[in-house]
């Protein structure tokens, strides 16, 4: 508020507290009194109007508190749409709850791919009891019938039958010194017997046991009834090298274990 406008203000208090009278003399003074107060409040106005000050807003532009009452709210904001589903390969070993439970019951450490090619999901996961301890397989497969498995054994481990290709492997869960095979037997007499290429890694020393990746020929040894064929050996590599032991949170959606 201006200093004239405060000054105006001043008047009027004063026009307005003089002692009161009584009788016909009260009535005219009241009525004057009124008279003066209707044109300084008139003149107010003006003045107000002059400088151009919105009455609902400081002199630096923000609303004042008073009139905060009076401003429209914004409607709610529309929900925004759920998030799509992740896509495959997104979850951690592509285990199942229900898998999950299986394996950990066994009451040994579980090997497990943390990282998978997009596509793969659990076909199955076998557990079973041998005579030094209980053993696990866990099958892969994608919409392309292109299959792999994690095998795990607590006894009967061995060497393998020369084959043609091998790539040293180093993986942080086993460390160093041992070898994925992949391609035809070296031997002609297993050529024969054995035609078809093979995918597997040697036998690697573990918390509770051995493990090793399989592929489409060994499968399909002790599961006629799959049909797949196997991963290259690159997308082998990168399997085994994100091996790493189960833990309660390493859980994915998967087909249901049998």
């Amino acid at each position: 508020m201006g200093q004239a406008t405060i000054g105006l203000l001043t008047v009027m208090v004063r026009l307005m507290g003089k002692p009161k009278t009584t009788g016909v003399r009260s009535h005219l003074v009241t009525q004057t009194s009124l008279a003066r107060g209707s044109l300084l409040l008139g003149i107010l106005l003006l003045l107000s109007c002059a400088t151009g000050q919105n009455p609902e807003t400081a002199q630096d532009g923000t609303p004042n508190a008073a009139s905060d009452s009076t401003l429209e709210t914004a409607p709610d904001a529309e929900l925004a749409p759920p998030p799509p589903p992740p896509p495959d390969g997104a979850f951690i070993a592509q285990i199942t709850p229900e898998q999950n439970q299986k394996l950990l019951e066994l009451g040994i450490d579980i090997a497990v791919p943390t990282q998978v090619p997009p596509g793969f999901r659990t076909l199955s996961a076998i557990t079973g009891t041998q005579p030094g301890g209980p053993s696990y397989m866990l099958i892969y497969q994608d919409q392309l019938d292109r299959c792999f498995a994690i095998e795990h054994t607590t006894e009967g481990v061995g060497g393998l039958p020369d084959i043609e290709n091998k790539i040293p492997l180093n993986p942080p869960l086993f460390g160093e010194g041992y070898i994925l095979y992949h391609g035809a037997y070296t031997d002609p007499a297993l050529q024969a017997d054995f035609p078809e290429l093979n995918l597997i890694t040697d036998w690697m020393t573990g918390n509770s046991g051995f493990y090793r990746l399989i592929g489409a020929a060994y499968l399909e040894q002790n599961y006629p009834d799959l049909t797949c064929q196997d991963i290259s050996p690159d997308e082998a590599v990168q399997v085994i090298d994100s091996l790493a032991y189960l833990a309660t949170e390493i859980i994915g959606d998967g087909f249901e274990s049998e």
